[in-house]
């Protein structure tokens, strides 16, 4: 094992190859942090111009060469491993990741010579430093959390896991971006099992499983940790005192022992008095310290944003909506329309995606009116329809009945049909008009939500042995990521209003982009673009007593959950769900 005044001598004669200016008189500004046998040092100019340098969370050529290099004490990481990290992210587009490389037989310490690596030097400061100077700020503590939400999120959809995550590194520029460093751990697919882990990361945010033994590289290995960093950035946000339980650098508000014996932890306590977000997590994390594999455990956010259905799988947890419409206990289909600028955007058929929007609706309120048949006089079916840009603006307000009789117009159009001799041709249709395309203005998806949840609360007031509304949300899935926190969070709000038959609103999305088409995916990975994979997020699983509905209908495992969100679908599969002909004698299906 090298001595620290062993590594520096040694620096110095490196420092006069690299032909650069070392800091701090060559002494290394840390070293044996968390665990980490590296002395560092940061150095400015010399060779190495090809590196490509992170400013402001993007990676982009400069010309003023700053650089962590690491020297270890004892070892480095699997050569090989380590090549192969470097290659890969190298190549990889990433406003989280910077990139590195290495110094090979760079420094002799006493007779052996080592390699070093090296890294762009991140000008900011480390979650733990950022978190001590803004603990008392919630504005700014929420937006870290959702900042690190994000970063969560893209981990996730390129398949990498860093290994590693603690405050010490995870780095807040001084721009305010989220970036990390140590890639010693990191795990992309193409090396998932291949190399054993060069170590288990810092045990204050590891699941206790983990740290036992060593493991083999794992894309589920940050799953924990995530959950630690979040739940506590959160916390710290709704509680600063909770600051006392932190020991910054070393770890958040939770310990390695904590994880043992969670329940019984003074943190726990003090958590368990907080919001329902709070409990939501800790309940989540309390599942997770009981899972004695943390290779099964499903991300957080996916657990969290389905109020944990996935992890428990209690029919008694589902949404006990039953989608039935009858006269005593009516049912309420709210239509969200995006009419904001971004709808506008064209499909290769030079169709914008609010005249498909406003079609699938028109389409829709024929669709039901016609299932309706002889109930359609009957007042079981309340529909409300509203459109959003940074308002939102009502369009219909009432008794399905009355509105489905009353359309803005008919207008003829030419449809091209098979005629008895199986022949095409074309003939004219009648279609109702309802709603039509509006394109304009800015898109304010948290607004919109926020109008729903007193919609439900209306509704509620007025019925409140019915199921809870059903909102259905048309849009092209593009929510600023800025925005993508209160998004998330007025969605929660949304579900978190339930009836007295313990039903919750349900949320379905209909999202056009330009991926494919997905009908009620049960992971994200089934989902090509960002902008689907945020709105999977923001959308209900579909109740288990939908499913049972529409098993004669379409097949879909009621063995796993489904996110009630159709991508370049149709609108009208929503209907095979709903059982709008109910009547307590017969539940009389299609």
């Amino acid at each position: 094992m090298a001595l620290i005044n062993e590594i520096t001598q040694a620096m110095q004669s490196f420092n006069l190859f690299y032909r650069g200016k070392l800091f701090n008189g060559f002494q290394p500004l840390n070293y044996s942090i968390n665990g980490r046998s590296y002395a560092v040092f940061k150095l400015e100019g010399g060779r190495g111009k090809e590196v490509e340098i992170d400013i402001d969370g993007e990676v982009q050529w400069s010309n003023s060469e700053f650089y962590a290099f690491r020297v270890p004490f004892v070892n480095m990481p699997n050569l090989a491993y380590l090549r192969e990290v470097i290659q890969y992210t190298k190549h990889l587009p990433s406003p989280y990741l910077i990139k590195f490389g290495e110094e090979q037989k760079a420094l002799q310490i006493n007779g052996q010579v080592i390699n070093l690596s090296y890294m762009t030097w991140v000008d900011g400061v480390t979650l733990g430093k950022y978190i001590q100077l803004n603990y008392q700020n919630s504005q700014i503590m929420q937006r870290l959390a959702a900042d690190f939400l994000l970063m969560v999120q893209w981990l996730h959809s390129v398949q990498i896991s860093h290994g590693n995550l603690n405050d010490s590194n995870i780095m807040i520029t001084r721009h305010g971006k989220v970036v990390l460093i140590d890639y010693d751990t990191l795990c992309f697919a193409a090396i998932e099992d291949k190399y054993d882990e060069f170590n288990a990361g810092n045990p204050n945010y590891q699941h206790p499983h983990r740290i036992l033994k060593i493991n083999k590289l794992s894309l589920k290995a940050d799953y924990f940790s995530e959950l630690v960093i979040y739940l506590s950035l959160l916390a710290l946000a709704e509680k600063p005192q909770l600051i006392k339980y932190a020991k910054l650098g070393e770890h958040l508000l939770f310990r390695q022992a904590d994880f043992i014996s969670l329940e019984s932890s003074a943190i726990y306590a003090e958590l368990s008095q907080l919001s329902i977000t709070i409990q939501q997590l800790l309940k989540i994390l309390k599942f997770y310290c009981r899972n004695n594999n943390y290779h099964i455990l499903l991300p957080f956010e996916e657990v969290w944003l389905k109020l944990l259905v996935p992890v428990s799988f209690d029919k008694a947890k589902f949404n006990l909506h039953s989608g039935r419409a009858s006269i005593t206990n009516p049912c309420h289909i709210i239509i969200m329309l995006n009419q904001s600028q971004a709808m506008q955007t064209k499909t290769p058929n030079q169709v914008s995606y609010g005249e498909i929007c406003a079609q699938q609706i028109n389409q829709l309120i024929g669709d039901l009116g016609a299932r309706l048949g002889s109930k359609l006089t009957q007042n079981r079916l309340y529909l409300s329809i509203y459109g959003y840009t940074n308002q939102v603006l009502e369009l219909y307000n009432g008794w399905f009945n009355e509105i489905y009789k009353q359309p803005k117009r008919i207008e003829v159009v030419e449809q091209t049909i098979e005629d008895i001799n199986g022949e095409l041709v074309t003939v004219d249709v009648t279609r109702p008009v309802w709603v039509d395309s509006i394109a304009d203005g800015e898109n304010n998806l948290a607004t919109a939500f926020k109008s729903m949840q007193l919609l439900i609360a209306k509704w509620q007031k007025k019925h409140p042995s019915s199921d809870a509304p059903i909102i259905l949300h048309l849009s092209n899935g593009n929510v600023e990521v800025q925005h993508q926190n209160e998004v998330i969070k007025q969605f929660q709000y949304i579900e978190n209003l339930i009836f007295t038959n313990q039903s919750q609103a349900v949320v379905i999305n209909y999202c056009l982009d330009s991926g494919e088409k997905c009908i009620f995916p049960s992971k994200t990975q089934q989902l090509a673009t960002p902008s689907s994979k945020f709105i999977y997020h923001v959308s209900s699983l579909i109740p288990q007593s939908w499913l049972e509905y529409a098993d004669n209908y379409i097949s879909m495992p009621q063995t796993v959950t489904h996110s009630g969100l159709l991508v370049n679908a149709q609108l009208n599969e929503v209907l095979k769900f709903l059982d709008i002909e109910f009547t307590p004698s017969s539940r009389t299906k299609d």
